[in-house]
């Protein structure tokens, strides 16, 4: 409590103000004593490390992408650190922290002040508020002083005025012409920190075993819920962390959030590249996991697994995975880059000109450690694991009938969202505009959500085949190019599922026993298109059998008590005791009156043909056919034919040959 009211009162400029390093007198010459041994650890008279130049970029196309939502290219509103931190007083970076909290900064300067060195002293206020405002929340940020904030010319101003009076004008030169020489590395240093340490405290720091176990894709058990703080409690929770998982404890290299990125990494990239759940490479360091172009691979496969299907950015991962030069582990990385591009994961360009930052690339991916390593993942964290069905969609539909449903999406937020919508998978699934009219798959559908509002999309299956077709409709959150959390994407899996069929084609016939009769069924089929269909299947059924009429029982006689006899056929009773051969063939076409004359029918281009049948009952009654007719590339349709079967003709005489033998007389 003591240090953070002394930050306070520096902060808010209370108490003694603190000498500058420069101000200070050049230190005395150590004897020789003293420069004999060095004890270990961390040495005062060496100069601390510069942070890395390629580091400011990334944390540009970072804040970019997720606390900005701005477009990739010259547009971007953070390019370069600090120039673009100093323009309108620091409205983007500000924006970008408020985003990443969520909270309003409390004393943001409100208005622009024409007088020069009020307006210096407002923005010193200003970031002496933001400081305290962030360090209360946790971010290590004590090195940075609110000066540092300032662009060049307000902060040799503000020294100014610290220091005081200089008595002589050579001494004034020189502290100004080493304010403006250390100027550019003083401000890079302290706006980084300033955005890490936001990055870290509200990005970072969210990252837990309970969150890990609640991702989508992730098959883990959560940790147990905390009780109430009693002893039993007490017990519970020692039990709980001995049964905690180790490697997203944190240790003394990495926090809590930091193992859960490599947990993470670990598990989706054994997980997409065929390792069982949770048993696939452990990465303990970023540089190696980034290094290994089949794991990044197999972390994207693993929640976007679509991409591996033929046709997709990682088809060929399973032939690479286990890559033998340099050549195979560079193509690896360029499937993980252009996979990213795909799923507009990617971290594009900013700015023009000589001061572009480039898009992350492929060959960026093997230098990705340290905190660059930390920055990337956790891009990939926030991404990649939208891109996991939120569910699955069925449509239990008919075959040759439409079906439409619409996926209904809300938007809690105080602006409006627009997607991109793209449709995957069996051409069978059309989506429709607001009109009710097909939309044209090359072309992205636009949906648009209102800030509090809801956005629809229909979705309409027309099954061409009875067997289940799956298809996909991703939502990609388009760049608002103003300040605030990019909305995540969208993906939901479509599933055919047909349980019943409409016939195409259908026709009544009357026939007799014993006499066979050729009938043409017209059929209409929905496909617009010129083909040769094969008969797939063809089922028969007697939907009712013929029963001789009984004769009517006398009027006032007493009534017969005579017990029910259950009489069997005697193809049942063949098939009963397990016969085969031409016994079970005959019982089959006894009860299959109908016989395709062609194999394959002919469709012209009007979908318009006619099916030739041949009817053979050996049994009157009413009998019901499906022919089931498929083309593999166009589709599948039914046609039914119902037959009436009277009575046979009767017949004035009946010859037989009866033929006998040593053994006896044979049928």
């Amino acid at each position: 409590e003591a240090a953070r009211a002394k930050k306070r009162a520096s902060l808010s400029g209370k108490g003694k103000k603190p000498k500058s390093l420069e101000d200070k007198p050049a230190a005395a010459p150590a004897p020789a004593a003293a420069k004999q041994k060095i004890p270990d650890g961390v040495d005062a008279r060496k100069e601390r490390p510069l942070p890395n130049d390629e580091l400011a970029p990334l944390v540009c196309q970072w804040l970019n992408y997720h606390a900005l939502s701005a477009t990739p290219g010259p547009k971007a509103p953070l390019k370069a650190i600090p120039e673009d931190c100093y323009e309108n007083n620091g409205k983007v970076p500000l924006d970008a922290i408020e985003a990443l909290c969520g909270k309003k900064l409390p004393g943001r300067l409100q208005r622009t002040i024409s007088n020069d060195r009020e307006l210096a002293n407002q923005l010193l206020e200003q970031y002496k508020a933001l400081l305290l405002f962030l360090i209360e929340r946790g971010c290590l940020l004590n090195q940075v002083r609110p000066e540092q904030l300032l662009e060049r010319h307000h902060y040799i101003l503000i020294r100014d005025q610290q220091a005081g009076a200089a008595p002589t004008r050579s001494i004034k030169e020189a502290r100004h012409a080493y304010w403006d020489e250390t100027h550019a590395t003083v401000a890079h240093e302290a706006w980084l920190s300033v955005l890490l340490q936001t990055i870290r405290v509200f990005a970072l720091q969210r990252l837990t075993p309970k969150a890990f176990a609640s991702l989508p894709g992730v098959l883990v058990a959560k940790p147990p819920e905390r009780k109430d703080d009693d002893d039993a409690s007490r017990k519970s929770s020692r039990s709980n962390k001995s049964q905690a998982d180790p490697e997203m404890g944190g240790s003394n290299v990495y926090s809590v959030g930091e193992c859960v990125l490599l947990k993470w990494f670990s598990y989706h990239s054994g997980n997409g590249t065929g390792a069982p759940a949770g048993l696939g490479k452990r990465y303990n360091t970023f540089g190696k996991a980034f290094g290994d172009g089949a794991a990044v691979c197999g972390c994207v496969a693993s929640n976007a697994a679509h991409l591996v299907e033929s046709g997709g950015a990682l088809a060929n991962l399973k032939t690479l995975l286990e890559p033998q030069n340099d050549d195979e582990k560079g193509e690896l990385q360029k499937m993980a880059a252009e996979a990213l591009v795909k799923l507009r994961c990617d971290l594009g360009e900013a700015g023009a000109d000589e001061d572009m930052i480039e898009a992350l690339g492929a060959e960026d991916f093997p230098h990705l450690d340290g905190a660059r390593g930390v920055l990337f993942c956790l891009h990939l964290y926030l991404t990649l694991p939208n891109f996991v069905p939120k569910t699955t969609i069925e449509f239990n539909a008919t075959l040759g009938a439409a079906l439409c449903k619409t996926i209904e999406l809300k938007n809690a937020a105080a602006r409006d969202i627009v997607y991109d919508v793209q449709l995957d998978g069996s051409r069978d699934f059309v989506a429709l505009d607001t009109r009710g009219k097909p939309r044209d798959r090359a072309k992205a559908a636009t949906v648009v959500v209102d800030a509090k509002g809801k956005g629809d999309y229909a979705v309409e299956l027309l099954p061409r085949f009875s067997a289940p077709v799956g298809g996909r409709v991703t939502f990609f959150a388009k760049p608002c190019d103003r300040p605030g959390l990019r909305a995540p994407a969208l993906v939901f899996g479509l599933q055919s599922r047909v349980e019943s069929h409409k016939a195409c084609g259908f026709a009544r016939v009357e026939a007799t026993c014993y006499e066979p009769k050729t009938f043409d069924v017209p059929i209409a089929t929905p496909f617009k298109e010129q083909g040769v269909f094969a008969v797939k299947a063809l089922t028969c059924e007697c939907i009712e059998a013929y029963r001789p009429a009984r004769p009517a029982a006398k009027k006032g006689g007493p009534v017969s008590k005579k017990k029910k006899r259950v009489t069997v056929d005697a193809a049942d009773l063949w098939l009963q005791e397990g016969r085969s051969g031409p016994v079970q063939q005959a019982a089959k076409l006894l009860q299959e009156p109908f016989h395709p004359v062609s194999k394959q029918l002919r469709v012209s281009k009007e979908g318009d043909a006619e099916f030739k049948v041949e009817v053979l009952a050996c049994s009157p009654g009413v009998y019901k056919c499906e022919v089931r007719f498929l083309n593999e590339d166009i589709g599948e349709f039914v046609v039914e034919v119902v037959a009436k079967v009277g009575l046979p003709k009767k017949a004035e005489s009946f010859k037989f040959a009866l033929e006998a033998g040593a053994a006896g007389p044979a049928h």
